[in-house]
């Protein structure tokens, strides 16, 4: 984390809760400078598919991906910084959005597998989280599989 992008986490930082809110006085700021964003290589696989598109959509039936490009302001880190995922979801990386407002991440919590891969998570951008269900769920062991899966991700077993 830069300085730069630590004091922008903080300015975007407003107690939510009216001052006669018993919750207003137990508020407190997010901390970017504690925050610790993956630090793990990404996939070979998603370096792959960055080679052949660096942003981009595409569907396999009811499954969407709209890929996030590596850099600028719809990039992977700057959404990451903007959802504030290294504070919900540390260990996490976003590389794609469904299209309906859920993220596809790597679960960079634990090492990749013996071929450098991680599982495949979605989260919505409203509720993000690794504690339930409702937060987040697994789509696949691997990226390959989670492109190949054909139903909406948001249809969950």
């Amino acid at each position: 984390m830069t300085e730069q992008e630590i004091a922008a986490i903080a300015a975007g930082q407003r107690n939510p809760f009216p001052p006669h809110d018993p919750l207003s006085a137990a508020w407190r700021p997010i901390d970017a400078r504690r925050w610790r964003v993956p630090g793990r290589p990404p996939p070979a696989s998603y370096l792959t598919w960055l080679s052949w598109s660096n942003g981009g959509v595409f569907g396999n039936g009811e499954r969407w991906f709209q890929l996030l490009p590596v850099d600028g302001p719809g990039g992977v880190r700057a959404m990451l910084l903007a959802y504030e995922l290294p504070e919900y979801m540390p260990g996490a990386l976003p590389f794609a959005l469904n299209g309906g407002g859920v993220f596809y991440l790597f679960d960079m919590r634990a090492p990749a597998d013996a071929d450098g891969e991680y599982p495949v998570v979605a989260s919505h951008a409203g509720n993000l989280g690794w504690n339930t269900d409702d937060e987040c769920w697994l789509v696949a062991d691997r990226l390959e599989q989670a492109c190949r899966g054909r139903t909406n991700v948001e249809e969950r077993d």
